[in-house]
């Protein structure tokens, strides 16, 4: 993933602001960005725990390592709730909830609902919903 490198990256280099495109990027059907749901969620949380695991890291970044990962967690729950996998999806919310960051938005809160009252199963959720949350 790109965080991995920009996060690697910004350990040793300064970066600066350029007001202007210098790139640019699609998306297609194939991108990893669409369909690999459950390997974004996986990739982001273990991306962040190597980040706070490797030694001679700032101190101001050791400071920010909850807030961080409750983020991290967040984004992983999303990913793996757009991916259809209700538990880990469950798993990665509740995660970020007892980490109690400010970053929990009514959406999350939602998702997180909603893949605990599936008695049925995962599918269920699939075949009944008729609320799409963003």
């Amino acid at each position: 993933m790109d965080w991995d490198f920009w996060l690697r990256a910004g350990r040793y280099y300064n970066f600066i602001y350029i007001p202007e495109i210098l790139a640019t990027f699609r998306l297609h059907n194939d991108s990893k960005s669409l369909v690999q749901h459950l390997t974004i969620a996986e990739d982001t949380v273990y991306i962040f725990t190597k980040l706070f695991s490797e030694p001679g890291l700032p101190q101001a970044l050791k400071d920010r390592q909850h807030e961080i990962m409750g983020i991290a967690y967040i984004r992983a729950g999303e990913a793996s709730f757009a991916g259809e996998d209700f538990r880990s999806a469950r798993e990665y919310l509740l995660k970020a909830m007892k980490l109690n960051i400010k970053d929990m938005e009514m959406r999350h809160y939602m998702k997180l609902f909603l893949s605990l009252i599936s008695p049925f199963g995962d599918g269920f959720i699939k075949k009944h919903s008729i609320i799409t949350i963003n």
